[in-house]
């Protein structure tokens, strides 16, 4: 199936315009809008009944104000199965009359519910979002409780490419939980929802100790986070978590939709992960770098690639084979790319940083010395201009990890997407503090090789004992990254024994 394919519920039912207003089926992330200015009030009265207004406290037309965890406020009709996103000024003035976008939801709702008739009913509710101009036009979709899925009387495009029925679910149920987390004050979650989410946290910590290349899409340490809180959330209200299909809004605690908004968060972790996976699939991607699709990185240098691979000691080809692995098919994991800055990146910037410094001082003081040949001298003050750019350089590229590892996904496909920045840019930016400092090291030991050995006593009694004390430390230093990582993978293995 492509894009092209209908998510839309199998019959599509006409409904006469005679209202004068137009339907458009929407997706849960359209039915969210944002907040105009504030307008300032005067003359407010003296507050009256209890200090906190809580979901039930304001009722009008059928309208049940609820508030969601972070602060945004939806009106919920009960009677209609019908919410609207915004706040009390929605669907009534300040003299206490329906608006206009009152009456015209729920003209339109009476339409919409009588579209569904002679269809097999289920526990159904239906969300609005009314624009009222330069013509009045009423998105929704409806929303069914026991399936986890959304669905319109009106045919629309999937959003994304669609491979198979299976996967259609997944995407479906993906917007399903998109809902709630916009709208979770109102209605119980579906039955077993919290237990499965349980299980699959602990799968999912399971996987990530045991297999390296999981689709969990937490960290090891985070996946144990979000089953633990649940728990306490669930001990902190009592037995009030029971799951009721088809609850009244009023049966609701303030609780249960702190915790249908926590679940639901999850949830869509879940749904993402399963349906960028294939989860269920023929296509179905069993390891975090199985591709689907063939590698296509757009490459501006061209013939050039290769020239400065050999310039730059082969690094950018090495970091860009990691890079690969990270970017799949499009696809990034957001702990693994904060893991490829801490552990392959800001390490070795940090390294050359101190090393820079150091060796820089030490062409300072060799240059210092009287009587160098200028062929030496040379050598020596090239070696100071690498040190310099390397140190320059390492430390611009510190700031620059720091900001593109708190980057999330989007943003790092765009960024790596672009005409003259892709993965092998990337590469070769990550690659130049260290690959100069080499230079600059090389050009600074051929300087001193060629000067000491001039003189075969200073050579014995100075030169030698200077290289090996320079160079050593340095030549230990390029190699430790290669031991520390033969080491990671002696403990890893380790682990791997323990847990089976």
């Amino acid at each position: 199936m492509d894009s092209s394919e209908t998510l839309a519920n199998s019959m599509t039912i006409p409904i006469p315009h005679s209202t004068g207003f137009v339907y458009m089926p929407m997706l849960p992330e359209a039915a969210v809008q944002p907040y105009d200015k504030p307008v300032m009030v005067i003359n407010i009265p003296v507050p009256t009944g209890p200090r906190r207004q809580n979901s039930l406290s304001f009722k009008t037309h059928g309208w049940v104000r609820r508030v969601h965890p972070s602060g945004r406020v939806y009106m919920y009709h009960e009677d209609w199965r019908m919410l609207l996103d915004g706040g009390a000024e929605i669907v009534c003035d300040f003299s206490g009359n329906a608006t206009r976008v009152a009456e015209v939801a729920k003209v339109a709702a009476r339409q919409l519910w009588d579209a569904l008739k002679g269809a097999e009913m289920g526990d159904y509710e239906l969300s609005l979002r009314v624009i009222m101009s330069p013509v009045t036009t009423v998105h929704y979709y409806f929303v069914d409780w026991l399936r986890r899925s959304i669905f319109w009387v009106h045919g629309i495009d999937s959003p994304r490419p669609v491979a198979s029925e299976w996967h259609l679910y997944d995407l479906q149920e993906l917007h399903f939980w998109t809902h709630v987390n916009f709208f979770p004050m109102h209605h119980a979650l579906p039955p077993n929802a919290r237990e499965e989410i349980n299980a699959i946290l602990a799968y999912h910590t399971i996987d990530a100790k045991t297999f390296k290349e999981t689709t969990a899409p937490w960290a090891l340490p985070d996946a144990s986070g979000p089953s633990s809180s649940l728990g306490q959330a669930r001990q902190s209200s009592g037995n009030s978590y029971i799951t009721v299909v088809n609850v009244p809004a009023r049966a609701i605690t303030i609780h249960e939709g702190f915790s249908n908004a926590s679940v639901a968060r999850l949830w869509i972790q879940i749904c993402t992960s399963r349906v960028y996976n294939f989860h269920g699939d023929t296509y179905v991607r069993r390891k975090r770098t199985d591709r689907r699709h063939d590698v296509f990185d757009k490459q501006p240098l061209g013939w050039l690639r290769p020239s400065l691979s050999i310039l730059l000691l082969g690094r950018p080809a090495r970091l860009y084979a990691e890079l690969e692995e990270l970017f799949v098919d499009g696809i990034i994991y957001r702990y693994h790319w904060q893991a490829f800055i801490d552990n392959d990146v800001r390490p070795h910037l940090a390294n050359v940083t101190t090393n820079s410094t150091a060796l820089l001082a030490t062409n300072l003081a060799f240059l210092a010395l009287n009587g160098l040949p200028h062929i030496w001298r040379s050598l020596s003050l090239s070696s100071t201009v690498f040190s310099m750019a390397a140190h320059i350089t390492s430390i611009k590229l510190t700031s620059l990890s720091k900001a593109v590892r708190e980057m999330g996904p989007p943003e790092l496909i765009k960024m790596t997407d672009h005409k003259w920045f892709g993965l092998y840019s990337l590469a070769l930016l990550f690659s130049l503090p260290t690959t100069i400092f080499f230079w600059s090291l090389l050009t600074f030991v051929a300087a001193i090789i060629g000067s000491i050995f001039e003189d075969w006593t200073k050579a014995l009694k100075i030169g030698i004992p200077f290289i090996l004390m320079t160079t050593v430390p340095l030549l230990f230093w390029s190699r430790g990254i290669q031991f520390r990582s033969i080491l990671l993978l002696f403990s890893k293995e380790m682990i791997y024994v323990d847990i089976l």
